[in-house]
């Protein structure tokens, strides 16, 4: 049986909080390393992307050498959150969860014998689920050596959660689309409840506008109605996003409350919204 992690955010952004304590975000994909840090007073300092085929032996060295993790250690009080992309995982009601089974409902939805363990996160929602999934347990033992405090989850969980708390109670249907890596996150609300969740790989941008159709066929919605919310590596007025204009007439950024950060965000030639997913455990 696997380990139990089950962490919620430890963090707040308090506009105009000068206290507040420095963040260190990291995204691990398969192959893929996505990073910001920010500082006590809530500005971006930097955001580092790259991929690595040697990924999880070299993880903890590659970190040190790009973005010299054990000075940003040596900070008081940093709060550090690692989340792993991870395609196998499942949702399981509250309701109906029964820990002792939980290696048994990864396996039956995975169809896949378990390389490692599972593990499990909990989002709330109207309907509070379990977010269960496959996790490689020498990673997290080489993460806990050296960071002590991280807190460790599934990409989904902290994404899903800060959506819901922020667009979940509108009486609309909503879809968040993020797109970070090679993956694209779609997840739909109807009535603050949480009905569709996927994470998609794609090569092209013609398999996002396919996986964006394909959700719309399955579950019978209607486009002019939907609102789309936009997250992670759009860009305005790239070919993706003006088939999204088109498709969806309602559609919107995802937003982080923060005038602060924000403005920090742009002095990195970003936008805050193409942060969404690596700044949601602390929101």
């Amino acid at each position: 049986m696997g380990e139990k992690i089950e962490k919620g955010s430890k963090g707040i952004y308090i506009p105009g909080n000068k206290s507040a304590v420095p963040k260190l975000s990291l995204l691990l994909g398969k192959d893929s390393f996505f990073c910001v840090h920010i500082d006590a007073h809530q500005r971006l300092t930097f955001y580092r992307t790259a991929r690595k085929s040697s990924f999880k032996q070299s993880v903890i060295e590659w970190l040190e050498e790009s973005i010299r993790l054990s000075e940003l250690l040596k900070e008081s009080k940093l709060e550090v959150w690692v989340g792993l992309i991870q395609p196998h995982y499942t949702f399981v009601p509250v309701p109906l969860y029964q820990e002792e089974h939980r290696d048994l409902y990864a396996q039956r939805a995975f169809y896949l014998p378990l390389r490692d363990a599972t593990w499990t996160d909990s989002i709330t929602t109207r309907d509070y689920i379990k977010v269960l999934y496959e996790a490689d347990r020498e990673l997290y033992k080489m993460l806990y050596q050296f960071l002590p405090e991280v807190s460790c989850t599934h990409f989904l969980t902290p994404l899903l959660r800060r959506f819901y708390e922020q667009f979940g109670d509108h009486n609309k249907t909503l879809c968040l689309a993020n797109v970070r890596g090679g993956y694209l996150t779609l997840a739909v609300f109807v009535d603050g409840k949480l009905i569709f969740a996927n994470l998609f790989e794609w090569q092209k941008d013609e398999d996002i506008y396919y996986y964006l159709a394909l959700m719309v066929n399955q579950l019978e919605l209607e486009p002019n109605k939907l609102v789309m919310h936009l997250s992670g590596e759009w860009t305005p007025d790239s070919d993706r996003h003006k088939w999204v204009r088109r498709k969806f007439k309602q559609w919107k950024w995802t937003h982080v409350q923060n005038h602060i950060f924000s403005a920090s965000v742009k002095k990195h030639e970003l936008q805050a919204f193409q942060l969404y997913d690596l700044v949601s455990p602390f929101l």
